[in-house]
């Protein structure tokens, strides 16, 4: 059982990892052309022929396998929370269940889209960041900050 666990496991984040390269180009996607469309549809194939016929397994494309990856890509995509938005991340729950039908139909959505929200929130964050920086530091007040992304 446990062997079919971790299995799983690095089914996923083959997964997961496969996705990321999707949203690495994302990056700087512009939204338009033929290198966008042909780079999501040989991703798209890569993916499903190892989850179909690479793992002993032969897991199945459905949504409880979408759910898992799903979980897995947001996990990593911001690991320490300190991007995203609580509404950010409603909008990219969208995709959860819908991972498998992109791949199916060799249109991966959710990696551009994430990466779209990411390169909007970065520059915020680091501008938040500068100005916490300038403002300076109180050492005689108590404040605590939490640092485990479980709780946050």
């Amino acid at each position: 059982m446990n062997m079919k666990k971790n299995a799983l496991k690095i089914l996923l984040s083959l997964f997961v990892l496969l996705l990321g390269l999707g949203a690495a180009g994302a990056f700087g996607f512009s939204g338009t052309g033929d290198y966008e469309d042909n780079r999501a549809k040989l991703l798209s194939y890569i993916i499903r022929q190892n989850l179909l016929m690479g793992h002993y397994s032969h897991k199945a494309m459905d949504d409880e396998l979408s759910r898992g990856a799903f979980d897995l890509y947001l996990k990593q995509l911001d690991f320490q929370k300190r991007f995203l938005l609580q509404d950010d991340v409603a909008k990219l729950k969208g995709y959860s269940e819908s991972i498998d039908d992109e791949l199916n139909r060799a249109q991966i959505e959710l990696p551009n889209v994430a990466a779209l929200i990411m390169k909007a929130r970065i520059p915020k964050v680091q501008a938040m960041t500068s100005e916490l920086l300038d403002r300076g530091f109180k050492f005689d007040i108590k404040e605590t900050l939490e640092t485990d992304p479980e709780k946050l």
